[in-house]
């Protein structure tokens, strides 16, 4: 796949996103699309996309997908693409996207405040093969960063035993 190509799908979508470079174990999401310190490339795509996008790579690849609850848990074909994916998720993230949100990027609401069916997500992550962590990204400028960091870890944990 050209760079040029590659760029329209950037472009076109900001939904969920991959990285694709060798020995890089780990991805993230981020609609904001920040460069992280360690990952070369990002790429904002929606599931179907990024399925494909991956499928160019044979399985033995460090090449794969991060499902991440806040820019996918409105995407109708979410179970297919998923499924597809099978064998390809490096990385699932959970937190939850508010009714009011006040701020697309910084706003995330903690698992459970928002309107996210994060255990039906994370069951189509495991049924594909899924067995790592479970992270979780509360990107919230208004509120949980207003806070305590062990007031925010606490519940947290207390959160993801409850709604994840």
């Amino acid at each position: 796949m050209s760079l040029d190509l590659l760029q329209e799908v950037v472009e076109r979508e900001h939904r969920t996103s991959i990285f694709a470079k060798p020995g890089i174990q780990q991805f993230e999401h981020s609609v904001s699309s920040p460069r992280h310190k360690g990952f070369e490339e990002q790429l904002h795509a929606p599931v179907k996309a990024s399925v494909d996008f991956r499928a160019q790579w044979p399985a033995s690849t460090s090449v794969g997908i991060a499902v991440d609850v806040y820019h996918v848990w409105w995407d109708p074909a979410l179970e297919a693409e998923i499924a597809r994916a099978a064998g390809r998720i490096l990385a699932f993230h959970v937190c939850d996207w508010l009714r009011e949100t006040r701020d697309l990027v910084f706003d995330r609401g903690m698992m459970g405040d928002g309107v996210i069916d994060i255990p039906r997500i994370r069951g189509l992550v495991e049924a594909a093969g899924y067995d790592g962590y479970n992270e979780a990204e509360i990107f919230s400028k208004l509120d949980w960063w207003q806070r305590d960091p062990d007031e925010v870890v606490a519940a947290c944990i207390d959160r993801h035993e409850r709604f994840v």
